[in-house]
């Protein structure tokens, strides 16, 4: 199973030019759907605080390349994104979407 520990964390393509320090991390799961995790400095205007150790975590569907955000039903995903997870919350909240069926 994909854990937080694979994530590989870069800096953020489109808020790391304005605020120094934000990150983000993208996988992709077998089944199609993956995980958006990003964070930065308090106050950047991420749902996440880096120096806490917590991060903004959304579903996604698609490919590394090209992706959307997506709510799958039935999951802590369902309503919206999710704010200020720790690491090992994101592995649990990986390990609910690795479960789902494929949505190839």
């Amino acid at each position: 199973m994909i854990t937080f520990d694979n994530l590989v964390f870069t800096k953020h393509p489109t808020l790391g030019n304005i605020n120094t320090g934000t990150i983000q991390a993208l996988i992709m799961f077998d089944n199609g759907y993956g995980v958006s995790v990003v964070t930065g400095p308090a106050g950047c205007g991420l749902y996440g605080d880096i120096e806490e150790g917590t991060y903004e975590v959304a579903a996604i569907k698609g490919n590394s390349l090209n992706w959307n955000l997506v709510s799958p039903k039935g999951t802590q995903f369902e309503f919206d994104i999710l704010e200020y997870k720790t690491p090992e919350e994101i592995t649990e909240l990986m390990a609910e979407l690795q479960k789902l069926p494929s949505c190839k």
